[in-house]
């Protein structure tokens, strides 16, 4: 695949560096930067005419908009967007926010299954791969309960889900490695010697007892930590 800043414009023989005026002011780094500007002539090439009139060159305001718009994008998702706007026969330019979510990453470009059979290994417990348990601390950091992921209807649970495995696809686009998930957890917590339960693992514990005595048909008021 063509690099997109072999598209830049050549002067004295050296391509195109944006000047100092013209940089993201830290939205972009470096590197970035240059494909965005490549990216942004070869738009005006795509459509010259729409492009003139309301666009206008690397470095000016609309561009700079942009820019903050693209904020922490690398220069590889802004060529990766580029070459998905090529053929996305799209017949008319994208806006700032539709041409990020052509920069981002999609379950088959870093090997991880997409968002729904993700969730469906979250709610079972399965850890392959290990981005999946990670996904689900995001989740647990959110407020969510293990007892409340198995029993969430898709409804309820998938658009936390969806942020938060699109997170996971960042850092994994990002190069990230996701470690091994520690030995998973009974479904009653046993204290260690020294240690005092969390107010969550309290909670989890609870409501799995609960769970269980429904299930056997036990009615009583008994609690396990009062």
């Amino acid at each position: 695949m063509k690099h997109v800043s072999d598209s830049l414009p050549q002067t004295g023989g050296e391509k195109h560096q944006p000047n100092q005026q013209n940089q993201q002011a830290r939205w972009l780094d470096e590197a970035a930067e240059r494909s965005f500007a490549a990216a942004w002539v070869e738009m005006s090439r795509m459509w010259p005419s729409y492009w003139a009139k309301h666009m206008g060159d690397v470095g000016g305001e609309t561009y700079k908009t942009w820019g903050r718009t693209l904020a922490g994008l690398a220069s590889h998702q802004i060529e990766r967007g580029l070459e998905r706007l090529r053929y996305s026969g799209a017949q008319f330019p994208p806006s700032a926010p539709e041409f990020r979510r052509y920069c981002a990453p999609r379950p088959e470009d870093v090997g991880l299954p997409d968002a729904d059979t993700a969730m469906h290994k979250a709610q079972k417990r399965e850890w392959d791969p290990y981005a999946v348990w990670h996904a689900r601390q995001l989740l647990v950091e959110k407020g969510w309960s293990g007892y409340d992921m198995r029993r969430a209807t898709p409804d309820e649970i998938m658009p936390d889900w969806r942020r938060v495995w699109g997170e996971i696809l960042q850092r994994a686009d990002a190069g990230e490695h996701f470690e091994r998930p520690p030995e998973d957890k009974s479904m009653f917590p046993r204290k260690e010697e020294g240690r005092t339960l969390t107010d969550e693992e309290k909670e989890e514990a609870e409501r799995n007892y609960q769970e269980l005595k429904k299930q056997l048909g036990v009615r009583n008021n008994k609690t396990l930590f009062k």
